[in-house]
């Protein structure tokens, strides 16, 4: 949600923006976005009127949402007979599996809800399937890829089931998931898709953005190991650290820090310390004696070796686990060089 960022991702090819609510949809058509996703249900009257809106308003506006449910295709029809605007809304019927968010669940209840999309036209028209392998992360470890492929596959399933049907009414086909944690095999099993009418993938992997110290660096280290022989590339490095300053030393293996949970994501883990600079100093390193022992909404409590030389004023840098928990707790953040120099603000509007 920040307009640099969206203008830097459209400079280096992206296909659209994904969003996550009516509310971003509407800051983002603010700052002229022509393309969006909303990976979401779009439910509520009022934010559908607010679409049609915009779609009357710019005949170039492209939207995307998603639907899993007769009820879902029945409130965006009731709009759009409301408030005709000439051409139809795009929709992406959303695949889930058991346990999981939305989505359908089956093969069955999938071409149900493609089938009253079709019925629903010209006011809407099917463009993709999708779904959101993301959540999965914490079963890779248990059980393999075999849930996320198993995803994936169904969304294949569902989308050469539609294809025959001729259930789709879009020149080209949209295949699309969101997780920043497997997007090699989004592709790889995409890609196996046997259409009639030409498709595209379009990966949602929005992580890469803010790659942290945590989860996505564990999700990375597997990626490569699964594509070794293919992926040539440089991994991503940590681009997102929170730095504090050290308020109290009241104990000689205790630090309190100025920052606390109220400005750090610390929901798949706590902050990690990295250096600390003395005033007017060099950075130095921090080893694994460094520990973060406990977080309060204003404070960090950091654990320090005895002999620690750190100091009431000096600042420590913290990466960070799960970058959307942090990014978004800020209105403004810095871009950084090599040198710690600010090159550039960049401004959010959540």
């Amino acid at each position: 949600m920040s307009p640099q960022v969206f203008k830097r991702q459209f400079d280096q090819g992206a296909w659209a923006i994904t969003l996550a609510t009516p509310l971003q949809v509407r800051v983002a058509r603010k700052l002229g976005i022509g393309r969006i996703i909303l990976a979401n249900q779009l439910i509520e009257k009022a934010d559908i009127s607010c679409l049609l809106k915009d779609m009357s308003g710019d005949a170039d506006y492209e939207f995307y949402c998603l639907v899993d449910s007769l009820e879902g295709v029945k409130r965006l029809r009731r709009g759009c007979e409301q408030h005709p605007v000439g051409r139809p809304i795009n929709v992406f019927l959303e695949c889930g599996y058991a346990g999981g968010r939305t989505g359908c669940r089956n093969l069955e209840s999938a071409l149900e809800v493609a089938e009253a999309v079709k019925a629903a036209s010209p006011l809407l028209s099917l463009a993709g399937i999708e779904a959101f392998e993301g959540l999965l992360q914490s079963a890779e470890a248990s059980h393999g890829l075999a849930t996320v492929d198993a995803l994936l596959q169904f969304c294949v399933k569902v989308a050469e089931e539609c294809d025959q049907r001729e259930l789709f009414r879009t020149d080209s086909v949209i295949l699309s998931a969101g997780g920043s944690a497997f997007y090699d095999r989004v592709s790889q099993c995409f890609h196996s898709a046997n259409l009639r009418r030409s498709h595209k993938i379009i990966l949602r992997s929005g992580c890469y953005l803010t790659h942290d110290a945590g989860i996505y660096a564990k999700s990375m280290v597997r990626i490569r190991d699964r594509v070794a022989a293919s992926l040539n590339a440089a991994s991503p490095s940590d681009a997102l650290e929170v730095v504090g300053t050290v308020l109290s030393r009241p104990e000689a293996t205790r630090a309190i820090v100025n920052f606390g949970r109220r400005d750090v994501g610390h929901d798949s883990g706590l902050p990690i310390p990295r250096y600390m600079c003395a005033p007017g100093q060099n950075r130095k390193s921090m080893d694994l004696k460094y520990t973060v022992a406990a977080i309060n909404d204003q404070h960090i409590h950091l654990t320090t070796p005895a002999e620690a030389t750190l100091a009431v004023g000096d600042r420590v840098g913290f990466a960070i686990s799960h970058p959307c928990t942090t990014f978004d707790k800020w209105k403004l953040v810095y871009v950084v060089d090599q040198h710690d120099q600010v090159i550039e603000a960049i401004t959010t509007i959540f």
